[in-house]
């Protein structure tokens, strides 16, 4: 399963998730999004509670930018 999905919100600039703490089951996933900007500065491996969790982020804005 997944607990956070964002695919294809062109509107989307920023997730702020300014009070995200934990993550505690299901996977991410964030693509194509390509307005989306400051998803590279979260490490969201240490929001997980368990090892077996995943993330996919691809196609989105490119960090440089």
């Amino acid at each position: 399963g997944l607990s956070l999905l964002i695919l294809k919100q062109q509107g989307i600039t920023s997730l702020q998730f300014q009070s995200l703490k934990e993550i505690s089951a299901g996977n991410i996933y964030i693509t194509d999004n390509s307005n989306l900007c400051y998803y590279h500065t979260i490490n969201w491996t240490t929001l997980f509670s368990t090892i077996n969790q995943r993330i996919v982020i691809r196609d989105n804005r490119r960090a440089e930018n």
